[in-house]
C-alpha cells in the first residue's frame, strides 16, 4: 500500500453497541477526514462488515483492493476490503 506524508492509516473503528446507528462513528470518521496534516485515509475492512462498508463508502471512501482470506468460514470473511478516500482538492 502506498504511504507517505499525507497519508493516514484508520484501523479498528469500533462503536458500542449502545450507541450504533446513532451517528457517533459518522460523526468520529468525518473529524478525522478535516485534520489539515492528511490528504489522504486507507483503511481495511472485511467484506462481511456490510454496515461498516456503507459507512465508509457515504463518507467518500472507495474500494482499491481485495484480497481473499484462506481460512473465511472459520474467521466468517471472504475478502478483506481495502478502501482510500482523498480530500476535494486533490480529486480536482
Amino acid at each position: 500500500m502506498e504511504t507517505g506524508d499525507k497519508f493516514a492509516s484508520i484501523e479498528f473503528v469500533a462503536t458500542s453497541s449502545a450507541f450504533r446507528g446513532k451517528g457517533v462513528a459518522t460523526a468520529i470518521m468525518s473529524y478525522l477526514l478535516t485534520l489539515h496534516e492528511y490528504d489522504y485515509y486507507i483503511l481495511e475492512v472485511a467484506d462481511t462488515n456490510t454496515n461498516a462498508v456503507k459507512l465508509y463508502e457515504k463518507l467518500g471512501f472507495m474500494e482499491f483492493k481485495r484480497v481473499k482470506q484462506k481460512f473465511s468460514k472459520k474467521a466468517g470473511i471472504n475478502y478483506r476490503v481495502y478502501m482510500k478516500y482523498e480530500k476535494e482538492a486533490d480529486r480536482l
